[in-house]
């Protein structure tokens, strides 16, 4: 039986997944056709596409104790712009972050372990509050660095405890369109086809879903096992095929498996089904 891994995250965090997994498939010799389909395009904004109000963040950031960034590409573009802009970072300011892979990215651009408060159970903002809680670490003013929404629940909860948020969005999510070869594999796939998709935000779930209904391969996802990195993702993968079926399709709790974050821990899920 053939088999087939669809990554849907953007190009170079597939890249580097993918890379891993080949690695991993030649070890236990074991053989699958890996496939990248972003379903997310992401735009860094450039300093003076912000609003007045996030260029002030970055020109103060020194009147902030933390600052959250909510993905490695948040690092990425975050250090860019204050780069760019000679912004000055003081060296006690905390850098927050929800998975092992952003945790990574800090380090590389030079933050200290020590700077670095990381979700030690789960990998995502509740999380993050409950390991700043457990540390007993008070801020009473933060930065969210994000896209152009997210972490809501994160902002309230901080402003509920009387701790000043700002957010800086500094890049905009829009949905990748299926390219020519994607498209093809997709409307010639084999019904025999073992499939894996691995997803790792409820974005990536809402912008690649619709891309697919009107493919065979949308009729065939009740077969296909499913990779997430959160709870939330796998309801809303459940909720989104069944109402863009109409209630036709319906996931099965055991097609779908949680995952940490970190890209190895992914890459075992996903080995684990094929030996």
């Amino acid at each position: 039986m053939q088999h087939l891994i669809i990554l849907t995250r953007p190009v170079d965090k597939n890249y580097h997944l993918s890379s891993l997994l080949k690695q991993s498939l030649a070890q236990v010799q074991q053989s699958a056709t890996v496939l990248s389909v972003p379903a997310l395009m992401l735009k860094p904004f450039r300093l003076s596409d912000l609003t007045d109000n996030e260029r002030w963040s970055l020109r103060h950031l020194e009147e902030f104790d933390a600052i959250f960034c909510v993905s490695s590409s948040a690092v990425e573009y975050f250090f860019h712009l204050v780069k760019e802009g000679r912004y000055l970072i003081k060296p006690s300011t905390y850098f927050l972050c929800v998975g092992q892979a952003t945790q990574a990215y800090l380090l590389q651009q030079g933050v200290t372990a020590s700077q670095i408060i990381c979700a030690e159970k789960g990998n995502d903002s509740e999380a993050l509050w409950h390991t700043i809680e457990h540390q007993g670490i008070a801020f009473s003013s933060v930065l969210v660095v994000r896209a152009e929404t997210g972490r809501e629940w994160f902002k309230h909860t901080l402003q509920q405890k009387g701790i000043k948020v700002k957010t800086l969005a500094i890049y905009r999510r829009e949905p990748a369109l299926l390219s020519n070869e994607v498209y093809q594999t997709f409307r010639h796939l084999h019904q025999q086809t073992k499939v894996q998709w691995v997803f790792t935000s409820s974005e990536g779930v809402l912008a690649l879903l619709p891309q697919l209904c009107s493919l065979p391969i949308f009729q065939q996802l009740v077969h296909h096992q499913f990779i997430v990195i959160h709870p939330k993702i796998a309801t809303l993968l459940k909720e989104e095929i069944a109402r863009l079926s109409a209630n036709q399709y319906l996931l099965k709790d055991e097609q779908i498996h949680l995952s940490p974050a970190d890209d190895q821990a992914i890459v075992n899920v996903l080995t684990a089904f094929l030996i």
